[in-house]
């Protein structure tokens, strides 16, 4: 019996953890948010743009070698009330030139990053310009630009992400999408094509459980197990003294040594321990 009511509490208290566990995964289910793949635009323009300048397309154009160019991270004032992205990431054929913060890593090729300030008010777009000079690749004549990017349903959490060190789950909604944007630029003839390319999106239900909620899991996963440490060391100890008891019984039939007066220490009677102390010695008056 003892047995099965370990089992079974051990049973309930795997049950309870793991009720937990899909409680917080509802919970994120239903916090999951819905993404427009053109919510967030990665393009490609001549020259370098400043922050006052018109976003125009269609982007198709060609410039020499060395060129000026700037990559855009766009999202329009319609989102940016509701929502704010974030970089972790940028690679130029595999180069990385901005790092998982959102920093850009600068040389003589990759020259500036500039971001919108106060996007959040009056409904403003958000863009990140990157200024860069068209390059040649090697064994290549294709410039592959590929970003990591982040979006966070928030209102300009992710500002200054780089300068701020923003964490992703903690400066952030723990109900974000990661996906990469791409857009590739084709040397033709010592020029340069550009064109947008397409978003492949992966991670796309992404939850970290908040600190807290990692704390309260955590806690109950050891309630639960100094929960049964307890329940075991009860039933041990049941189980010793049920052991005990027939000992002690047995104890009460053995026999106990007595001395009347009238006998020498080195002489003794064996009488059972239920006969009185009066009737031993009345007995041994007699003899």
């Amino acid at each position: 019996m003892l047995r099965l009511d370990a089992a079974a509490v051990l049973v309930a208290a795997i049950s309870v953890l793991f009720a937990q566990l899909a409680l917080f995964s509802t919970v994120g289910a239903q916090n999951q948010i819905y993404i427009d793949p053109l919510m967030i635009r990665l393009l490609v323009h001549q020259n370098f743009l400043n922050l006052t300048s018109v976003t125009h397309g269609p982007l198709a154009y060609q410039a020499l070698e060395g060129a000026p160019l700037t990559v855009e991270i766009f999202m329009s004032g319609a989102y940016t009330s509701n929502y704010d992205y974030m970089i972790e990431g940028c690679l130029a054929n595999g180069y990385p030139f901005i790092n998982h913060r959102g920093c850009m890593q600068c040389d003589a090729i990759f020259v500036r990053q500039i971001e919108t300030p106060q996007y959040w008010q009056d409904g403003r777009d958000k863009r990140t310009l990157i200024h860069l000079l068209a390059y040649q690749p090697l064994d290549t004549n294709t410039i592959n630009i590929e970003c990591s990017l982040l979006l966070a349903p928030c209102c300009g959490c992710t500002q200054n992400a780089c300068e701020r060190g923003v964490k992703p789950g903690v400066d952030t909604p723990s109900n974000y999408q990661r996906f990469v944007k791409s857009v590739q630029l084709q040397l033709l003839n010592g020029a340069v094509g550009v064109s947008e390319g397409t978003a492949t999106w992966w991670c796309a239900e992404i939850y970290e459980l908040s600190w807290w909620l990692i704390l309260i899991i955590t806690l109950l996963a050891v309630l639960l197990i100094v929960a049964l440490v307890l329940l075991i060391c009860c039933c041990l100890g049941r189980r010793r003294r049920r052991n005990v008891q027939p000992m002690i019984s047995k104890l009460h039939l053995e026999t106990d040594h007595y001395r009347t007066p009238s006998e020498s220490l080195s002489q003794y009677t064996n009488v059972e321990r239920h006969v009185s102390r009066s009737n031993i010695a009345h007995i041994a008056t007699n003899t």
